[in-house]
């Protein structure tokens, strides 16, 4: 199965947005912006999006940049809720692919591919 995913943030003073390709066909804009604007106390809790039928698993970390200016970074997995359910242990399974922060930007943002 394909679990989608985006990262907005600062990197290496610019604020950057990377997503895969299933992002816009997956999310509506509404609950992008929503998603993009979570903040520490939504890190690492599963959220259901019932309009996409999808669950997002946000891991939102502190950085701070050369001048000490603190910005978050945001790497969000997101997964239908029929790929969900099929998971056994799916925060054990999932939590390792949380690639903040990041410190400089990816040379590939693919899909990732794991197996229930």
């Amino acid at each position: 199965m394909k679990i989608e995913h985006f990262f907005y943030g600062m990197i290496d003073g610019k604020i950057t947005l990377l997503k895969t390709t299933g992002v816009s066909r997956l999310l509506q804009d509404k609950t992008f912006q929503r998603l993009r604007e979570l903040r520490e106390a939504d890190s690492d809790i599963y959220l259901w999006l019932p309009t996409e039928q999808a669950i997002a698993l946000p891991h939102i970390t502190k950085v701070y940049d050369k001048a000490g200016r603190e910005f978050i970074q945001n790497h969000t997995l997101l997964i239908g809720i029929h790929d969900y359910l099929r998971l056994t242990n799916p925060k054990n399974l999932l939590l390792p692919f949380i690639l903040s922060p990041f410190q400089e930007v990816p040379e590939t943002f693919e899909p990732i591919k794991v197996t229930a």
